[in-house]
């Protein structure tokens, strides 16, 4: 799974989490469990549950952080 996959079916409050954390290397395991509700797919995380970001997940933030306003809107 790849942030990216999944953005447009996070809510609001999970998608500000992302722009007010945006040095974070890993989702802590409550927002995995946001996400894992509304992804079929399989969501790799470690022994206490959380999610590794890869470094694509990474660039889209970073990138996304830094886009238009329109690319922000998503």
């Amino acid at each position: 799974m790849e942030i990216q996959d999944v953005w447009q079916g996070l809510d609001p409050k999970s998608q500000d989490w992302f722009r007010q954390n945006p040095g974070c290397r890993a989702l802590p395991r409550t927002l995995v469990n946001i996400i894992s509700t509304g992804y079929a797919g399989h969501i790799k995380v470690d022994q206490d549950g959380i999610m590794p970001l890869t470094e694509k997940d990474l660039k889209f933030l970073h990138d996304f952080g830094r886009g238009p306003a329109d690319h922000r809107q998503m």
